[in-house]
């Protein structure tokens, strides 16, 4: 992302990150929770097969699933195997605007979880969380991301997607409230 594009992005996340605090968020048993929202960046072919084990084991528990993918080229496109939507930087203007109807509908989704499933932090993923309906935002940790989620699952540097995916999970379907 070149210089300019993300110069005005981290200014859209600031102005996102102050108006979030009108938006109600609250996290649900995971047996009541219906509909899913994924968050996922086309990093490496090897993390397909994790995905697409994580959206099984959703949908096997009833979950309705949305996926959107960010890819950061236009080249070398990951094909996942799985139904999703896609966007690439092609469509964040030299402005820091997302032109994209699949991410603005996917913002405006009232997700009862949202999974960011990504190796690195990545400006776009930081605007659509603080600008997200999602009661519940769940992703990978980091002090200063605090304002990005209501759940952060903490990893080694060397552990893989996997390992946070199952981590995720095995927290999110933990919660449960009398």
């Amino acid at each position: 992302m070149n210089f300019i594009k993300k110069t005005f992005l981290d200014w859209k996340i600031k102005k996102a990150i102050n108006l979030q605090k009108n938006i109600r968020r609250q996290t649900l048993n995971y047996d009541e929770a219906s509909i899913i929202g994924v968050l996922l960046k086309s990093e490496d072919p090897a993390m397909t097969q994790a995905v697409q084990n994580f959206l099984q084991r959703l949908a096997k528990d009833h979950k309705k699933v949305t996926v959107v993918v960010y890819h950061t080229t236009s080249e070398n496109v990951i094909n996942f195997q799985f139904q999703h939507y896609s966007f690439t930087e092609k469509e964040i203007d030299n402005w820091g605007s997302i032109r994209s109807e699949i991410v603005e509908n996917f913002i405006l989704q009232s997700f009862d979880y949202l999974y960011c499933i990504s190796k690195e932090e990545e400006p776009v993923f930081q605007y659509i969380l603080a600008k997200s309906q999602a009661k519940c935002r769940i992703g990978k940790y980091n002090p200063k991301n605090e304002v990005f989620f209501e759940m952060m699952i903490n990893q080694k540097p060397e552990q893989g997607i996997d390992i946070f995916i199952e981590q995720a999970l095995h927290y999110t379907k933990s919660i449960t409230y009398n």
